[in-house]
């Protein structure tokens, strides 16, 4: 049976505490650095939803007008209390179904058309993304909502707003 040297004993040894604290200390710096990077990455993708939703409700008005010669006033869908950071499941019933608007699945988004008439309408749309409990504050005013929240509004002229560019 071979003795094993002094020598080769330390070679065995794995890594010496310094080495294991600078490795430690190397992760967290990448971590801290690339983790709000991937929650705004994540809040941006979310937003693709609403501008979608907002452009086929401006839509949807055009058509609605073209037939009725008025916009179309819709409310909150889904209620504004379940303006969170989860999909919520579209209400059926109401006006945006009356205006022939109808999106597939759940939406992170409320929206409403709080007042529209024959010349003009602006429909908004309110989500609490980042979950820091900033729940739908206009409820159905023609104000902004929460300013914690993501929110994005289209007015008959198609101009898309966004209160927190470059955010959401």
């Amino acid at each position: 049976m071979p003795m094993i040297s002094q020598r080769q004993k330390k070679h065995q040894a794995g890594f010496s505490m310094a080495e294991l604290m600078i490795i430690v200390t190397i992760t967290g710096i990448l971590a801290a650095i690339a983790i709000p990077y991937y929650r705004n990455y994540q809040l941006k993708s979310k937003s693709t939803e609403v501008k979608a939703n907002l452009d086929a409700i401006y839509t949807a008005q055009y058509v609605y007008h073209a037939e009725h010669d008025q916009y179309k006033t819709a409310g909150n869908n889904p209620p504004a209390s379940a303006c969170d950071a989860v999909k919520d499941p579209w209400n059926t019933e109401g006006n945006f179904t009356d205006l022939g608007f109808c999106p597939a699945g759940s939406v992170y988004y409320t929206y409403r058309i709080p007042a529209a008439n024959a010349t003009d309408f602006t429909a908004f749309a309110e989500a609490d993304l980042d979950a820091n409990g900033g729940n739908a504050g206009a409820n159905g005013t023609t104000t902004w909502g929460n300013p914690a929240n993501g929110f994005f509004k289209i007015d008959e002229n198609g101009n898309l707003a966004d209160r927190n560019p470059g955010i959401y």
